[in-house]
Formats: structure tokens, sequence, C-alpha cells
């Protein structure tokens, strides 16, 4: 850890915080990468993410729709929007972003299960039976 702080490699070292749930640690070097490289994209992902598994979506927000204009081809970014809309039980909106991630990135288990579940709750049980098909089939192809 000391090495990627006299390094000045604050993403390293958030990364290597966050594997160790040290949490605030690394939301603070992930904070200090984006202020030393406002372009790094994958220091906001990594924050984004830390504050979505966290739940807090106030600090997420921000992040996220910040990194959604920047980079909108970011398929997690959209699965993590997504989550945020969840939780706040926005299950169109959830959908439509699950189904972002997924036009991006069709490989993405987890906006496949996520999407389904907020079928359910819209009331689209033939859709969400479809996608929790996919999701099974696409699971069943992993050796």
């Amino acid at each position: 850890m000391t090495q990627y702080r006299t390094a000045g490699d604050h993403f390293a070292a958030g990364r290597l915080l966050a594997q160790n749930t040290r949490y605030d640690e690394a939301a603070t070097e992930f904070k200090a990468e984006i202020a030393a490289r406002p372009d790094n994209h994958l220091a906001l992902a990594q924050l984004s993410q830390l504050y979505v598994q966290l739940d807090q979506p106030s600090l997420a927000w921000p992040i996220l729709n910040r990194l959604l204009v920047l980079y909108p081809g970011d398929a997690y970014a959209w699965l993590d929007k997504g989550r945020l809309e969840q939780k706040s039980s926005h299950w169109q909106e959830a959908a439509a972003s699950f189904k972002k991630a997924l036009s991006i990135d069709p490989t993405l288990a987890q906006a496949r299960y996520r999407l389904a579940t907020a079928y359910l709750h819209l009331g689209e049980n033939s859709a969400a039976a479809n996608e929790l098909q996919i999701f099974r089939t696409d699971r069943d192809k992993k050796p």
C-alpha cells in the first residue's frame, strides 16, 4: 500500500483497499485519483460502484451521472444505475437501464437477472420468464 501511495497510484491503492473491505480509505484514494486525473474512467466507475455497493445513493448518483455523460457505452455504469433505481422501486427506469446495459454487453448475467425481477414488479410476467430463460441458458453454457 505504501508503495502505491508513494508512487501516486491512488487508483491501485483504492482497488486494493476496496478488495480488503476498507471502503472509506478506498473512497479517499479514488477521489484523490479523480482529482489528479479527472478523465480516469475506471476511478469514476470504481467510486460509483463502491457507493452503490455501500447503499449510499446520494453519493453514487452524481458520480454515476457524470460517468454516463462521459462514457455512455459503459455497460456496468448502466447496470449500477439500474440497481439504484431498483432500490428506489423505480421499476420502469430500472428496466430501461438494465436493457441499456444489455444492449452494450448482452453477456451481463446480473443485468439479465435484474431485468427479469424488474419485469416481475411491473407485472410483465412473460417478459420476465423470457429473460430468466436467457439467463439460465447463458449460465448453463459456462464451463
